[in-house]
Order: structure tokens, then sequence, then C-alpha cells
């Protein structure tokens, strides 16, 4: 193994940083003695030896990952027996050479000279190994990572939810503890797939448009949404607004989604209603945290690294908190089942460093939209471009003159008014005004408009019918009282 002809040679060999492409160890090689590396032939450059390399990769090893069969189990073994199937077993995890080299960040030829270190130093078979003719750090050794143990977070984050539904909702230090632990280095949190787990929305984005969509259930409420679409089909202001998932009582966040479909399956629509969905432009950048992209957030830590193992535990749970905090609740059970999810866009929001305006997240009703929740400070909508005093209508019917029927047209008319209906200023009116507006006095911080209703996409969907998709699973009865019958019955026929 390796360019030597000896194992004595091997143990000799000296390595540099600039042949190992892993940053902790880079860093830590920084601080070795001078010597001449045996792999890049620098001379006179800091190094370690082989076998303190060998050392720090068997603990790596040893801590984070767990070798595989070499033979299939029973069940693939039933497979491969199975003439019908055309099931081609191979062995799982990766070759234990192209481990070390990757979580190095090296040559296979320094990852071989490990390994034959390794072997020499572990070289003894012990029972019950996965095969007891393979050494642990043989060359036909697999090895995959090991499942990692979510124990302590997921009781860290029930500590959380008792906190909130048993303790004291509002500067609860359990509560914010567990939130910034859970939630440390978002700003740099990153899916391998999908880049940062924080994304831009707005002008030059991917995301520059939401959808919004309410309910009608009656002609007068759907007259009146039309003829103020601002107002209607907006965020409700403070005064209005219901507890919601990403919310509490009393503060107006926007709920939206990327597509009108997914707007209109999230209003839950009764069969007999009207649903009106509008487009909302997003006119400045926001940032949004994606839920979608923890489910595959990565590690940055080193496996070298003493700390890594509690960080790598920390992002797996990070990665289930998308199920978590998406989870479907049932209606008499939202005021503490939204406990959580309510503290969690609390805290995202009310976060500087890094800033963040919403949440992004999966569509709980049509399960293949997504979802957004735009915080208090990023839900303002800019006012209609008309001035104050011109008249809005709106009709919801048309006069066929053929058949002398009514059919459903949808119009809003904008009318500037006549001298006669111009109004005359009023303090009182403009004051009122003020404080109807969510910014004054309720808001400590003035906010600048993040979105703008546009008119021409209002649709209004009538809804005749409503898909019910389930999946079925069959009641198993286990009938005591019958078994016991039979038994009797048996032992009479004995008798």
């Amino acid at each position: 193994m390796g360019e030597f002809s000896s194992f004595e040679e091997v143990s000799r060999r000296f390595v540099c940083g600039e042949c190992i492409g892993e940053e902790y160890l880079r860093a830590l090689i920084k601080g070795k003695e001078y010597h001449s590396c045996s792999y890049c032939e620098s001379v006179s450059v800091t190094c370690i030896s082989i076998t303190e390399l060998a050392s720090h990769v068997e603990k790596a090893v040893r801590e984070h990952f767990c070798r595989t069969s070499p033979e299939p189990d029973d069940y693939e073994s039933a497979l491969m027996r199975d003439r019908e199937s055309s099931y081609e077993w191979e062995r799982a995890g990766d070759p234990i050479l192209t481990l070390v080299a990757e979580i190095l960040g090296s040559e296979e030829s320094v990852a071989s000279d490990i390994l034959e270190v390794l072997s020499d130093r572990f070289g003894t078979v012990h029972p019950g190994d996965p095969d007891e003719g393979e050494g642990e750090f043989s060359l036909d050794a697999h090895y995959e990572e090991k499942p990692v143990s979510l124990l302590y977070w997921s009781m860290e984050w029930l500590k959380l939810e008792n906190a909130l539904k048993y303790e004291s909702r509002f500067s609860n230090p359990t509560v914010m503890s567990v939130l910034q632990s859970v939630f440390a280095n978002l700003d740099t949190a990153r899916s391998y797939r999908d880049g940062f787990a924080i994304v831009t929305a707005g002008p030059g984005s991917e995301l520059t448009a939401l959808y919004r969509g309410r309910e009608f259930q009656s002609q007068d409420e759907l007259y009146k949404a039309l003829k103020s679409p601002l107002s209607e089909l907006g965020p409700p202001p403070g005064r209005l607004a219901r507890a919601n998932r990403m919310n509490a009582s009393g503060i107006s966040v926007f709920y939206g989604a990327e597509d009108a479909h997914s707007a209109l399956a999230e209003v839950r629509p009764v069969v007999g209603s009207k649903v009106a969905v509008a487009m909302f432009t997003i006119i400045r950048s926001l940032r949004l945290l994606d839920l979608r992209k923890l489910e595959s957030v990565g590690c940055s830590g080193s496996v070298f690294d003493p700390a890594f193992t509690e960080e790598f535990e920390r992002v797996q749970f990070l990665r289930t908190l998308t199920k978590r905090l998406t989870i479907p609740v049932m209606p008499n059970e939202k005021d503490r089942e939204y406990l959580t999810t309510q503290a969690v866009a609390d805290y995202l929001a009310g976060l500087e460093h890094p800033a963040i305006d919403g949440i992004l997240f999966p569509s709980v009703q049509d399960g293949v939209g997504v979802n957004v929740a735009l915080f208090h400070k990023a839900s303002l909508v800019e006012p209609l471009i008309y001035p104050d005093d011109v008249r809005i209508e709106a009709a919801l019917t048309e006069y066929d003159l053929d058949s002398a029927i009514e059919c459903p047209e949808y119009s809003i008319s904008i009318r500037p008014p006549s001298e006669k209906e111009k109004p005359v200023f009023d303090a009182q009116f403009f004051f009122q005004a003020d404080y109807d507006n969510p910014d004054f006095p309720q808001s400590s911080v003035r906010r600048q408009p993040a979105l703008k209703l546009e008119l021409q996409s209002i649709e209004v969907h009538e809804i005749t019918a409503v898909k019910v998709v389930s999946k079925s699973s069959k009641v198993r009865v286990f009938d005591r009282f019958e078994l016991e019958k039979f038994k009797l019955a048996d032992l009479s026929d004995d008798f």
C-alpha cells in the first residue's frame, strides 16, 4: 500500500497542510513542526506525521461512521432468490478508502497509507464482527454515517412546548433559550442541494408576487370586498387579526401562496361559497426563511472537531422542524397547538442578525404548493394610486337582455366624483383614518410598504365541489370474547 515497500517506511511519512483539504486539520497542521512533505515534496513546511493523522482519522471514523454488513440480510436474500424479482444487492456505504480520502480532502495515496497504519494497529478480527475475515480498516470494508440520536433536542423542544402551554407565554426564559439554541447560525444554514435557507424575494428574484384568497358566504360580503379591495383582500388590521399558525391574536401578518391554486386551497372553502383570489406584487426586497431547505440543511463543522457531534445533532434536529411546524392542527386544538409556531414566528420576526421578513413553508392543505407568511413588519400593502375622493363601485351580476336573466359578472368601476360629491375636509375623519392605519398609533416602528395589490388580477371562484384526498387504513378487530367462546366450545366437545 502506498509507494513505500514496508510498513516501517510508511509510518515515517509526513504530510503538509497543502495536501489536506479539510479546514480543521489544516489549521491543526499549521502548529506542527517543520518537515519535508512526503507527498508533494515541499521542503521545510509544517507537517503532521502519518501515524498522528491516522489517529485523528480513526477517532472520526469510530465516532461518526459504522461498518456495513458484507452480506445481504434475510429479506434481501429472499429477494435475490425470487426468480420474478430483478433485485440486485449492493453493499451499503462507501469503501473505506473513498471515505477517508473524502473526509480528509486528500489524494487516495494519503488515505491509502493511513489505512495501512490503521490496519497494522487494529488488524485483529474479533468474533461477532460483520465479517470475521474483514478487518475494521481493510480495503474491503464499507462504512456509512451513524444514525444520530435526536433525544436531547427532542426533549428540549418538548420542554419549550410544555413551557408555552402550561407555564408562561411571555418573557419565558426556557422558550427563549431553546429557540436561540435551535436557530443558532441561521444565516449560514445551507442545504447541500438548494443553497442557503434564507432566500430573497421581490424585484429581480424568483419570487416576485404572492396570491391571497378570502372566502365569502354571502353576496353582501363579496360586494363589500370588491368595493374596498385593498382593505378586504389584504391582511386585516391588528384589531381584527385572529390567531393563526404564525401569528397571535391582534398581530396582523400577510398569509399568501406562490400560486393561486394553493391560495384557494388554504382558505378551505365550503361548497356554495365564493372565494376572491388576488395577486400582490412584492415591491421591495424581502428575506424569507425557507423551511423546506431546512429538511436538507448541512452541517458545516468538521468530523475531526470534538464539538462536531453536538452541532451535527442540532442540525439533524433542524431538519425535522419543517414537519413539526407545518403539521395539520384540528380546529378545536388551534388555541394550544399554535402556541409553538407562533412563538417561533415571533422569535424569527424579532431577529436583527440575520433579519428575516417572513417564512416560506409547504402548503398543509393541497400538499404540493408553497405558503408564505410575511411578518407584521413586511405585511403592509401600499395605498392605491387613486385620490381619496374617487368613487369605487362594484357589481356582482349582469342582466342578459336576450334571456332576461341575471348572470354572475364581477366588476370594479373606478370613477372620479362630481363636484357635488367631493368631500369637505374633516379633521375628525382625518385622525380616525390615521387611527385605522395599522401603523398609527398601534405600531412602534413605521413600516414601509412591501406589497402592491394588482386590481386586474382579482378572480372570483364559485365553489361547486370539494375534493377529499385520503389515505385509508383497515381497522383490525381482535375479539377476545369470541375467542374465549370458541375455546369453551372446544372443551365441551372433548368432554
